[in-house]
């Protein structure tokens, strides 16, 4: 499964479902220029951050449209950062994937990734790795594959 921000033409779709799901009623909704700002972030934690965040806003907004002052302020910096090439995101997601294989040993990572430690600093920096929160993400990113699967089946009918 791709991360989400690969295919993030089904981030409104998404929205749609979680936010029935949280609110447990189908008016819960977002205005389009908060589609747009989730549509530009990231998502390095895919549905799980995307929940958390959508859970956050509604709780902000009341049960009214969610708009994006209602995001958490992590969202918004995010959506306004300079979006990734398609290697670049590739490159980030080998290295996140690599620290949590290694239990966020940068020298073992480096080692295996082939590249000094030096340069796996620069990366995690400029890729914006913040490894922590990464590596707990990536961990359960690996739980809610399957979470994603289901969510897709239920709206798209089964599974390609």
């Amino acid at each position: 499964m791709p991360p989400l921000a690969q295919h993030i033409e089904d981030i409104a779709d998404l929205t749609s479902v979680l936010l029935t799901e949280l609110a447990g009623q189908p008016t819960a909704h977002c205005s389009l220029p908060t589609l747009q700002a989730l549509m530009r972030s990231p998502w390095p934690g895919n549905i799980a951050e995307l929940r958390d965040a959508l859970a956050a806003a509604l709780n902000a907004s009341h049960g009214q449209e969610i708009q994006p002052h209602h995001l958490p302020t992590w969202v918004l910096k995010r959506a306004h950062q300079r979006q990734l090439s398609v290697m670049e995101q590739s490159e980030r997601e080998l290295i996140i994937e690599t620290l949590a294989s290694v239990g966020n040993n940068r020298t073992q990572a480096a080692r295996i990734l082939g590249i000094g430690r030096a340069t796996l600093y620069r990366k995690i920096r400029t890729l914006g790795v913040s490894t922590a929160q990464e590596l707990q993400m990536g961990l359960s990113d690996q739980l809610i594959g399957q979470s994603h699967c289901q969510v897709s089946r239920d709206r798209r009918g089964p599974a390609r």
